[in-house]
């Protein structure tokens, strides 16, 4: 009798354990919110995109903003959307649901990227504050799966910095982006921060869609070696949010030894929304 008694004391006092672990994850969202919260507020502007703004620029890239439908919105200094769809960590890696929450200030460049696997016990914060890039994992909120940072991560961050625009068109105006036509359907961008630069090409379509997005600037992390990765994330579909039309899915690319591989899938970009305080809320 005192046998079974114990058993089932030990039974859920292990359920208890673990449903304590899994409740624990939301530490990761925490930490992800109180990076946010340490940023500077975003600005208000009440100025709008014109006309001239998309004039001086190239010819590829003017068709690009005429086919985002930027004119007449309004400049911006933070936005946030979400993202769902698969990740794995490796070629021959198992997918993994995501679903993922981020926020990016311009007024001092800055991204913070919360996401979690529905189903599973992972969690993690992608971050650029400051010029630093930094990205965690765990499982459980216990076990560390990954904790990059260094110059690897800040340069990486940056160009994920810059990539993060195609979904808010509208940011680029309130950031100091060059462009460079390189033919009618190719053109490439920069940003400078924090004494460093990155670059980037971007294939626009004849319609003036984007097709692709490459940059060599970035690195990935192999058997725990950083390695210059030729990344890419080229995107499928496009749909009209909030006014704009934006690519809605797409694959991540990563080619770091000449064998590119598709790490992450996404299929639904929602909740876009601009001049917001921190992660725009959980589908």
């Amino acid at each position: 009798m005192h046998k079974k008694k114990r058993r089932k004391t030990l039974i859920i006092g292990a359920f208890a354990a673990m449903q304590s672990l899994v409740i624990s994850c939301t530490t990761m969202e925490r930490r992800a919110l109180s990076y946010i919260e340490q940023l500077p507020e975003p600005r208000q502007s009440e100025s709008v995109i014109t006309e001239r703004d998309i004039e001086i620029l190239p010819p590829v890239v003017q068709r690009y903003f005429r086919f985002s439908r930027v004119i007449g919105k309004p400049k911006i200094e933070s936005f946030g959307f979400v993202m769902q769809g698969r990740i794995r960590q490796s070629k021959d890696g198992n997918w993994m649901p995501m679903i993922s929450r981020q926020y990016n200030l311009l007024s001092n460049p800055a991204r913070v990227y919360f996401v979690r696997g529905p189903g599973t016990p992972m969690s993690g914060v992608d971050s650029y504050i400051d010029g630093k890039g930094r990205m965690q994992i765990k499982l459980f909120n216990v076990l560390s799966v990954a904790d990059a940072t260094g110059y690897e991560m800040d340069k990486s961050a940056l160009v994920t910095f810059l990539n993060d625009l195609v979904f808010c068109p509208l940011a680029y105006f309130s950031l100091p982006v060059t462009w460079e036509e390189i033919d009618k359907n190719h053109a490439e961008l920069s940003i400078a921060h924090a004494g460093m630069a990155v670059n980037a090409i971007m294939t626009i379509a004849d319609d003036g869609r984007i097709v692709n997005w490459e940059s060599d600037d970035r690195f990935a992390e192999v058997e725990g070696e950083q390695r210059k990765d030729e990344w890419s994330t080229p995107f499928e579909k496009y749909d009209e949010v909030e006014g704009l039309r934006i690519p809605v899915a797409g694959r991540g690319i990563h080619n770091y030894d000449g064998t590119p591989y598709t790490y992450v899938e996404l299929d639904n970009i929602s909740s876009l929304s601009w001049n917001i305080l921190t992660l725009p809320a959980a589908p």
